[in-house]
């Protein structure tokens, strides 16, 4: 009976410990490199939601990058340039609601400059499932590959850390994307340019020309005509009247008269020489 009460005993103990466990560790750790371009210089934002043994006044974070063989030491104060508490941890990325630089009091460096650990004065508060939002730049990027960043919410105690995936890879998209954008921009603006210019401009010019400059001398040559054609009407008329005139004086009454005059003058003539 003793050794079955002492098992049960055993038993609560060890699932109540790992039900405590669960809940006072940190959780939801990550990292992300801006950008994640081997060996470039680059800006990496890391979170860590609070547990319970890390909850009371911020007093430190630390991001350890020695599984990754990065040295870390040129980072100072002045490249840190974000850092705060996500209350509740309900924003996404790297939103915050409380910003805690100024109470940062220094950057300290360790393991040969493989870890970079943020020093705070105390003044804000953590409260489980908080969230701790830390972004630095100036951050030399490895070689290509996936790495393990241990990240910890006031290192001087235990239980607040967490270890997060750092991925560095080759971009090929940009590179691609260059390579296809010049053939495309080259194929698409001389023949449009050669196309458009010179061949309409010769196509309308010279035809518009010669219509006009031949339409206007026949329009003057058909308004000379009729200038020719009245005075010719009018030399005519007047030579008709004018023969006319004289075909009435010339014709046969004139001649009657004539006879009929010298008639009488015969006969004047006559009569006086009988006297």
């Amino acid at each position: 009976m003793n050794t079955k009460l002492r098992t049960l005993a055993l038993v609560a103990i060890v699932a109540l410990g790992a039900v405590v466990g669960s809940v006072a560790a940190a959780s939801n750790p990550s990292i992300s490199a801006s950008s994640a371009a081997p060996e470039e210089t680059s800006t990496h934002t890391a979170t860590l939601t609070v547990g319970n043994t890390s909850t009371g006044s911020l007093n430190g974070f630390t991001l350890d990058y020695s599984n990754a063989g990065m040295n870390v030491s040129n980072v100072g104060v002045e490249d840190v340039v974000a850092v705060g508490i996500d209350e509740g941890d309900d924003s996404s990325g790297a939103a915050i609601d409380q910003d805690v630089s100024d109470d940062m009091d220094s950057v300290q460096h360790s393991n040969n400059g493989g870890t970079l650990t943020l020093k705070f004065g105390g003044s804000y508060s953590l409260n489980t499932g908080d969230e701790v939002v830390v972004q630095i730049e100036t951050v030399e990027n490895p070689a290509a590959g996936d790495y393990q960043v241990n990240l910890d919410i006031n290192p001087q105690s235990s239980g607040g850390d967490g270890d997060a995936t750092l991925t560095i890879e080759e971009s090929t998209s940009s590179s691609d994307e260059t390579e296809t954008a010049t053939p495309t921009e080259t194929m698409t603006e001389a023949p449009t340019d050669t196309a458009t210019e010179e061949p309409m401009d010769d196509s309308t010019e010279e035809p518009t020309e010669t219509a006009s400059s031949d339409d206007g001398s026949n329009s003057m040559d058909e308004t000379d005509a009729p200038d020719d054609s009245d005075s010719s009407d009018d030399s005519d008329s007047s030579d008709s009247s004018n023969s006319s005139d004289e075909t009435e004086t010339s014709g046969p009454g004139f001649g009657l008269a004539l006879t009929v005059l010298a008639l009488i003058g015969a006969a004047f003539v006559a009569n006086r020489r009988g006297n």
